[in-house]
Protein backbone atom coordinates (compact mmCIF):
# COMPACT_ATOMS: atom_id res chain seq x y z
CA UNK A 1 0.00 0.00 0.00
CA UNK A 2 1.31 3.34 -1.00
CA UNK A 3 2.46 5.88 1.98
CA UNK A 4 0.78 9.32 2.13
CA UNK A 5 2.69 12.17 3.02
CA UNK A 6 1.22 15.43 3.98
CA UNK A 7 2.92 17.31 1.25
CA UNK A 8 0.20 15.01 -0.64
CA UNK A 9 -2.49 15.69 1.07
CA UNK A 10 -2.03 19.75 1.25
CA UNK A 11 -1.83 19.52 -2.78
CA UNK A 12 -4.61 17.26 -3.20
CA UNK A 13 -6.57 19.28 -1.60
CA UNK A 14 -5.56 22.69 -3.05
CA UNK A 15 -6.26 20.66 -6.44
CA UNK A 16 -9.69 19.73 -4.80
CA UNK A 17 -10.49 24.01 -3.52
CA UNK A 18 -9.03 25.09 -6.96
CA UNK A 19 -12.15 22.70 -8.62
CA UNK A 20 -14.54 23.37 -6.39
CA UNK A 21 -14.16 27.00 -5.71
CA UNK A 22 -15.50 28.76 -8.40
CA UNK A 23 -18.52 26.34 -8.88
CA UNK A 24 -19.35 27.53 -5.13
CA UNK A 25 -18.76 30.80 -5.97
CA UNK A 26 -21.39 30.96 -8.76
CA UNK A 27 -23.97 29.02 -7.28
CA UNK A 28 -23.58 31.18 -3.67
CA UNK A 29 -24.45 34.35 -6.20
CA UNK A 30 -27.15 32.41 -7.95
CA UNK A 31 -28.70 32.40 -4.43
CA UNK A 32 -27.99 29.09 -3.05
CA UNK A 33 -27.38 28.47 0.59
CA UNK A 34 -24.64 27.15 1.93
CA UNK A 35 -26.53 24.34 3.50
CA UNK A 36 -27.90 22.96 0.25
CA UNK A 37 -24.19 23.39 -1.47
CA UNK A 38 -22.95 20.97 1.53
CA UNK A 39 -25.81 18.89 1.27
CA UNK A 40 -25.62 18.02 -2.28
CA UNK A 41 -21.97 18.10 -2.84
CA UNK A 42 -22.30 15.01 0.17
CA UNK A 43 -24.76 13.22 -2.05
CA UNK A 44 -22.46 13.36 -5.20
CA UNK A 45 -19.46 11.87 -2.85
CA UNK A 46 -21.31 9.10 -1.87
CA UNK A 47 -22.75 8.31 -5.10
CA UNK A 48 -19.22 8.25 -6.23
CA UNK A 49 -18.06 6.13 -3.18
CA UNK A 50 -17.38 2.98 -4.47
CA UNK A 51 -15.89 4.34 -7.52
CA UNK A 52 -12.19 3.41 -8.54
CA UNK A 53 -10.10 6.19 -8.74
CA UNK A 54 -8.56 6.92 -11.96
CA UNK A 55 -6.58 9.65 -13.19
CA UNK A 56 -3.14 10.82 -11.73
CA UNK A 57 -2.20 13.23 -9.38
CA UNK A 58 -0.14 15.88 -11.25
CA UNK A 59 2.58 16.03 -8.20
CA UNK A 60 3.30 12.77 -8.96
CA UNK A 61 4.35 13.31 -12.38
CA UNK A 62 7.03 15.51 -11.69
CA UNK A 63 9.40 12.47 -10.92
CA UNK A 64 8.82 11.42 -14.57
CA UNK A 65 9.51 15.05 -15.72
CA UNK A 66 5.84 16.13 -16.42
CA UNK A 67 4.59 19.02 -15.74
CA UNK A 68 0.91 20.06 -16.03
CA UNK A 69 1.33 20.98 -20.39
CA UNK A 70 3.03 17.77 -20.68
CA UNK A 71 0.49 15.89 -19.01
CA UNK A 72 -2.02 17.41 -20.98
CA UNK A 73 -0.31 16.59 -24.21
CA UNK A 74 -0.15 13.26 -23.42
CA UNK A 75 -4.09 12.93 -22.90
CA UNK A 76 -4.06 14.79 -26.56
CA UNK A 77 -2.37 11.44 -28.01
CA UNK A 78 -3.94 9.44 -25.64
CA UNK A 79 -7.28 10.55 -27.20
CA UNK A 80 -5.83 10.76 -30.84
CA UNK A 81 -4.95 6.77 -30.75
CA UNK A 82 -8.20 5.84 -29.34
CA UNK A 83 -10.40 8.22 -31.84
CA UNK A 84 -8.85 9.07 -34.87
CA UNK A 85 -9.71 6.54 -37.55
CA UNK A 86 -6.14 6.38 -38.94
CA UNK A 87 -5.27 4.98 -35.47
CA UNK A 88 -8.36 2.37 -35.10
CA UNK A 89 -9.20 -0.78 -36.39
CA UNK A 90 -12.56 -1.76 -37.98
CA UNK A 91 -14.37 -2.97 -34.66
CA UNK A 92 -13.22 0.43 -33.66
CA UNK A 93 -10.13 -0.32 -31.44
CA UNK A 94 -7.17 1.30 -30.77
CA UNK A 95 -4.14 -0.22 -33.48
CA UNK A 96 -1.45 -1.83 -32.18
CA UNK A 97 1.05 0.92 -33.62
CA UNK A 98 4.36 -0.05 -35.43
CA UNK A 99 7.13 1.40 -33.71
CA UNK A 100 9.06 2.03 -37.39
CA UNK A 101 7.82 5.18 -39.67
CA UNK A 102 5.52 3.31 -41.47
CA UNK A 103 1.78 4.54 -42.22
CA UNK A 104 -0.13 4.22 -38.64
CA UNK A 105 3.12 4.22 -36.89
CA UNK A 106 3.79 5.53 -33.11
CA UNK A 107 6.02 8.45 -35.22
CA UNK A 108 2.59 9.10 -37.32
CA UNK A 109 0.76 9.22 -34.13
CA UNK A 110 3.25 11.57 -32.34
CA UNK A 111 3.51 13.75 -35.84
CA UNK A 112 -0.66 13.84 -36.02
CA UNK A 113 -0.57 15.07 -32.21
CA UNK A 114 1.93 17.59 -32.52
CA UNK A 115 4.08 16.18 -29.55
CA UNK A 116 7.72 17.70 -29.17
CA UNK A 117 9.81 14.95 -27.67
CA UNK A 118 11.26 12.23 -29.13
CA UNK A 119 9.23 9.71 -29.74
CA UNK A 120 11.20 7.37 -27.02
CA UNK A 121 10.95 9.63 -24.34
CA UNK A 122 7.08 9.81 -25.02
CA UNK A 123 7.12 5.91 -25.62
CA UNK A 124 9.00 5.75 -21.94
CA UNK A 125 6.82 8.51 -20.22
CA UNK A 126 3.66 6.39 -21.28
CA UNK A 127 4.75 2.93 -19.78
CA UNK A 128 6.10 4.55 -17.02
CA UNK A 129 2.14 6.07 -16.43
CA UNK A 130 0.95 2.34 -17.36
CA UNK A 131 -1.09 3.96 -20.83
CA UNK A 132 0.90 1.74 -23.49
CA UNK A 133 2.62 -1.75 -23.01
CA UNK A 134 5.22 -3.07 -25.84
CA UNK A 135 4.43 -6.29 -27.73
CA UNK A 136 5.56 -8.00 -30.73
CA UNK A 137 8.90 -8.43 -29.16
CA UNK A 138 9.21 -4.64 -28.65
CA UNK A 139 8.40 -3.61 -32.25
CA UNK A 140 4.69 -2.41 -31.90
CA UNK A 141 3.25 -0.82 -28.94
CA UNK A 142 -0.55 -1.37 -27.92
CA UNK A 143 -2.39 1.25 -26.05
CA UNK A 144 -3.55 -0.35 -22.61
CA UNK A 145 -5.35 2.49 -21.48
CA UNK A 146 -6.87 6.21 -22.70
CA UNK A 147 -6.65 7.19 -19.55
CA UNK A 148 -3.44 8.43 -17.85
CA UNK A 149 -3.93 5.91 -14.87
CA UNK A 150 -0.38 4.68 -13.95
CA UNK A 151 1.25 6.84 -11.13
Amino acid sequence: MKRVSSTDVVGSQRIIFDVIRPVVRILRVSGFSEEAIRSVVTRACKLYARSPARGIWLEQTFGLGLDQARVTELMKLLRIWSQDPEFVDESGQPKRLSLDGAVSSFKALLRRAKCPLASRRTLEQLQALGSVQLCDRGRRVRLLSDILAGC
